[in-house]
């Protein structure tokens, strides 16, 4: 009976350290959460971290963010983009949606994986990486296409 107490004990230790951990690595990026899936989403492949690393700082092309959305949200303003359908920006795939100037961060598995990363234009072709596509998530405020 002591043993399983013990052993109870250190497992619960042990994934209650594992939460402290993941919050501590996201930190302001927040921790992925989600309450369901779409089918065509492994769940093995979901991000550790909700919001995008950059999504405090550039913009597509290295532009700066504009403030905030207009009804106050934390979500934040991009600049519109009319130019290529498709990019590399410090690091980071982005793509355009609709042709009305809304774009979004990628991120592997239908946009619930990890955030598509890149050393140029070229390698973040929607066309090549059908699996990559706009950020997804609860309460993701970089997630989806915005400007």
């Amino acid at each position: 009976m002591k043993f399983t107490t013990i052993l109870v004990s250190l497992l619960a230790a042990h994934v209650q350290a594992g939460v402290v951990s993941l919050e501590a690595e996201c930190g302001d990026l927040q921790v992925m959460s989600h309450d369901s899936l779409p089918a065509n989403v492994d769940p093995s492949q979901v991000r550790k971290c909700k919001e995008h690393p950059l999504r405090l700082s550039p913009n597509v092309k290295g532009h700066q963010l504009s403030g905030t959305a207009e009804d106050g949200s934390a979500l934040e303003r991009r600049d519109c983009w009319y130019g290529n359908p498709f990019g590399c920006s410090d690091g980071y795939c982005w793509k355009t949606c609709l042709g009305d100037g809304r774009w979004c961060w990628t991120a592997w598995d239908n946009g619930f994986g990890n955030w598509q990363t890149c050393a140029a234009d070229g390698e973040c072709d929607p066309k090549e990486h059908p699996n990559a596509n706009c950020g997804e998530g609860d309460g993701c405020d970089s997630c989806g296409c915005s400007c």
